[in-house]
Parts: C-alpha cells; structure tokens; sequence
C-alpha cells in the first residue's frame, strides 16, 4: 500500500530511507524507473547484495541520511538514469522524523510526492489544528510547503518485533510555487517560528 500511494512510474525516482532487509524496497523496484535506497546499518550489504545484486535499477548508499545531501543525490541519481522526477519514501526511525521532515521544507526540494511512515503520535502533530498540545513547529512549517493528501493508520501488530506504539503512513504532495513563500521570507519566516513555539508555556 506505501508503494501505491508513492505513485511511482517508470520515469521517477525511488528515494528510500531504511530499507532495513529490502521489503519495501521489492515492492518499489517493478514500479519505479530506479531506487535509490539510504541506509545506515552497514551491516545490511551482504544481506542487500544477495536479494538485490543482480537488480542494475536499484543501487544502496550506506550513510547517515541525515548526514547526507539526501536531495542532491536525488537530483544527479534523476540526471545520471535520464528520469524526470524523484518520490521520497521510507519509515522513518522516531528519532530523526522530525529533523529530516523539517528538511523537505524549503525552495529547491526535488520530491513531486512523499509517503512516509512514522509514529501516530508525529502523524497527530503533523494534522494537529492550532489550539492542542500537539500543534508546533512541524505542524506549521510543513504546511507552509506540503499538503496531506493521505494517512491510513498502521497498528503495532504489522511490525516485528512488534513495538509499543502505532504508526501512519503520511502522503504529502508539494503546494504550487506561488503558495509558498518567497526565499527572503521563509528566512525570516523559519526562525520566527522556531522562537515562537520555542517556550510553550510562554503566552505570546
């Protein structure tokens, strides 16, 4: 169901984040012009290199990806397979959702569509209305470049080791250019935010 919702076609890119033993990662491959698949356990490749070593269209970059320029690789992988554009896929670690997703917010981001998994609690935030604990940062700067088109729920109970809490998987598709704001206002823009919900129990 994430590899339907990312829409892929055989001119776009599959950007991956933890493909982990590669489930996702088959289920992408037929539908998509190429993978490319980021991750961080270097552990993994001899496990990658028996299930994929004979697939030429998808290639594993093992790194950090936040330490990675995750959408400039997007873009030469696009230009060096003569694709057209680029889908960000992936179930996010808990501990870098939030970082990595403030990244995709801002001028020059290469993803037409995103399908990302990560913790109900995140998913709650992201399509929190302004009021509740749960409206923040990420609430408001992701809506600012990304409108959710869709989110269905997936419980504890499809994961093992089954873990404590549920997920969701998000879908997000960018908003057009001149919904968003300019470069010389997000700079401001982007920081005042931060400041603005950086003591919550501040009134403002």
């Amino acid at each position: 169901r994430i590899a339907d919702t990312a829409r892929l076609d055989a001119q776009t890119l599959a950007v991956e984040i933890g493909p982990g033993a590669g489930t996702l990662t088959s289920f992408l491959a037929p539908r998509a012009g190429g993978v490319l698949a980021v991750e961080f356990d270097q552990r993994l490749r001899p496990l990658h290199a028996d299930a994929f070593g004979t697939e030429p269209s998808i290639r594993f970059h093992y790194d950090d990806v936040l330490k990675v320029d995750l959408q400039r690789m997007a873009r030469e992988e696009v230009a060096a397979r003569g694709l057209q554009s680029a889908v960000l896929v992936g179930n996010l670690p808990f501990q870098i959702t939030s970082p990595l997703l403030f990244g995709q917010c801002g001028h020059g981001v290469p993803w037409r569509r995103m399908a990302l998994m990560v913790q109900k609690e995140v998913a709650d935030r992201v399509q929190s209305p302004p009021g509740p604990k749960a409206y923040g940062i990420l609430t408001v700067k992701l809506a600012y470049w990304w409108k959710l088109v869709e989110r269905f729920e997936v419980p504890a109970s499809c994961f093992t080791p089954r873990p404590q809490v549920d997920a969701a998987v998000l879908v997000f598709e960018p908003l057009p250019a001149d919904q968003t704001p300019s470069p010389e206002l997000w700079k401001g823009l982007s920081p005042c935010i931060d400041a603005a919900f950086g003591q919550r129990r501040k009134m403002l």
